[in-house]
């Protein structure tokens, strides 16, 4: 897989380097190609080609930035500062750039999310609505989705279920199956924060219908776990164990621990022991809300079972997350705030510029009207040099202070980089040991696989060796010649039959043990066919030493196979293991 990626790139390079007369490096729009399949393979080529950047002009480092916010945010790597996403959001909006602002809008929503600012997340986002073009169709079902999803964490849920209306509307258009189960979703769970009942399961129903179509199991399992969510809601519990799934080896992360949250609570509520299992998973791997809910209900199992012991446990374990919770929910009680907070005051601050410009624009008036008066000229002229030469003072002052800002920032830049140098070099050599371990270990299953190879065979020549053996006897030649006879039916003495279990301990006594030790009581014809059969006679052949009609050895066959082999139920199969033993 990974060969191939590279392959692809490598492909890449040569076409555009050959063909593209575009401004941007060629090596970008690789990178840019590669944001949405392979995240961390267009991170590991932007971070090599980092050091080159440096020499490119501001247009082309601005764009690699946007690109690097891109993939993290591709790779689902959470953001924790916003200065190089504003130092490129203000430098496309200073140009005006129609074709990257709408994305780099986007991308500046994404980080204010991250940082739990989210009324300066969805602004951004609205200007980056505002400023795409009609044909932006997936940035436009991306925004909205995000959009949808703040609205819905803010209690939002009718302006949620518009915007999620929208995303949908767009993955239709683009004929994104993924997309449209996700929009399906989430447009049925703002109908169930509306409590508009009635259209919740078309939607979930419709999603579930397209995971099966695309063969997404993922999806399609946490679709009946959605459906099931919203039955347990109703107090229907008959209907959610329709949607419950057996097991959850498809699902991943939170996926996955919402399931055995439902799947707990279901069985806590329907009383069955079930519960304790799924309960006990949470508290094994769950995050702190899922600890402290397992730990609710299994305390409450506890005290109705009346566990003392296992009750104090887990009465300290629900105390513990409950508080870890609080400190969290307080945390983000006042992140909150403080995002609003800061929000407000940016709109008091454009409020309080807006005005002083407009007061600005007045004064100006006022003062060119009074520089047309001519008595006012000499003393306007000589106030506005005076003015000149302060800004330009101020000017040359900021200029210096910028210019140590920035020698400050690429000696930061610098550490940073071989900083991030060492990191990959100590990857790339762990990297290194992991591949000669895995090689070693590759042997190693090798050697065992031939050794267990060349044990079968030796198994399997040893039976061939003892059942020629067996065929070999007197005993056997003999009612070989009886079983060829005429007449149809020849009896068996029973001086033979002991002739004939001799050769067998004396040449396969190993059979004689295993067939004994079998939890089945033999009757003495079956014990007696099934010495045939190990012997190499045919049913027709075994039909005419015991006398019995080919039908009857047949029927016995079918019943020892029903009763002594799972899942096997002919008399083909009672003959092969037989021959097995």
């Amino acid at each position: 897989m990974k060969f191939t990626l590279y392959l692809f790139i490598a492909w890449s390079l040569l076409t555009w380097s050959a063909c593209s007369h575009d401004r941007y490096p060629s090596v970008l729009q690789v990178a840019d190609s590669l944001t949405a399949a392979y995240p961390d393979s267009a991170l590991a080529l932007l971070e090599a080609w980092r050091p080159l950047m440096k020499q490119e002009s501001e247009q082309v480092q601005m764009y690699y930035n946007l690109l690097c916010i891109k993939a993290r945010d591709k790779a689902y790597i959470t953001h924790t500062s916003d200065s190089l996403m504003l130092a490129v959001l203000h430098y496309y909006e200073s140009r005006n750039d129609r074709h990257h602002l709408p994305e780099a809008y986007y991308y500046a929503g994404r980080v204010m999310s991250d940082l739990g600012d989210t009324p300066q997340a969805l602004d951004y986002f609205t200007q980056s609505l505002d400023a795409m073009p009609e044909e932006a169709i997936d940035l436009r079902s991306r925004v909205t989705a995000q959009m949808g999803s703040l609205f819905t964490y803010q209690g939002l849920y009718q302006e949620a279920l518009e915007m999620h209306q929208k995303s949908l509307q767009c993955s239709e258009m683009l004929k994104d199956t993924v997309g449209m189960i996700y929009s399906l979703r989430d447009v049925a769970l703002a109908y169930r924060c509306l409590e508009q009942n009635d259209s919740v399961l078309p939607y979930y129903k419709k999603a579930y219908t397209w995971s099966v179509m695309t063969h997404e199991q993922e999806l399609a399992k946490l679709m009946k776990i959605q459906m099931a969510s919203f039955y347990q809601d109703k107090v229907m519990y008959d209907s959610a164990r329709v949607y419950l799934p057996r097991d959850f080896d498809d699902l991943s992360g939170a996926n996955k621990q919402a399931a055995y949250i439902i799947a707990g609570y279901h069985y806590f509520k329907t009383g069955q022991d079930s519960a304790v299992y799924y309960f006990s998973k949470l508290l094994e791997w769950g995050d702190v809300y899922a600890k402290n809910l397992a730990c609710r209900y299994l305390l409450q199992l506890a005290v109705r079972e009346k566990n003392i012991k296992q009750t104090e446990s887990l009465l300290n374990a629900y105390l513990m997350y409950s508080d870890s919770l609080l400190l969290r929910t307080q945390t983000e009680a006042i992140s909150q705030k403080y995002s609003l907070y800061n929000y407000q005051l940016r709109e008091r601050e454009n409020a309080r510029l807006l005005k002083a410009y407009n007061a600005q624009t007045k004064n100006l008036l006022y003062l060119s009207i009074c520089l047309a008066g001519g008595l006012l000229a000499f003393i306007a002229y000589r106030q506005y040099q005076w003015k000149s030469r302060e800004i330009l003072e101020m000017r040359l002052e900021k200029l210096k202070l910028l210019k140590k800002k920035t020698e400050d920032d690429n000696l930061q830049n610098k550490k940073e980089m071989n900083r991030r140098l060492q990191d990959l070099r100590t990857a790339l050599q762990e990297e290194q040991q992991k591949g000669v371990k895995r090689e070693e270990e590759f042997h190693t299953v090798q050697e065992q696989l031939a050794n267990a190879q060349q044990q079968m065979e030796t198994s399997r020549m040893l039976k061939e060796e003892k059942r020629e053996g067996i065929q070999s006897t007197p005993i056997v030649k003999m009612l070989t010649k009886k079983a060829a006879s005429h007449r149809g039916v020849t009896h068996i003495s029973q001086q033979e039959w002991k002739e004939l279990e001799k050769a067998f301990r004396e040449i396969d006594a190993e059979f004689l043990s295993k067939l004994g030790q079998l939890s089945y009581n033999f009757k003495p014809t079956e014990w007696k066919v099934c010495l045939l059969l190990k012997a190499g006679f045919t049913p027709t052949q075994i039909g005419t030493l015991t006398g019995n009609p080919i039908q009857t050895i047949s029927s016995m066959r079918a019943r020892m196979a029903e009763r002594m082999l799972s899942g096997c139920h002919s008399a083909k199969d009672w003959d092969e293991f037989i021959c097995s033993l």
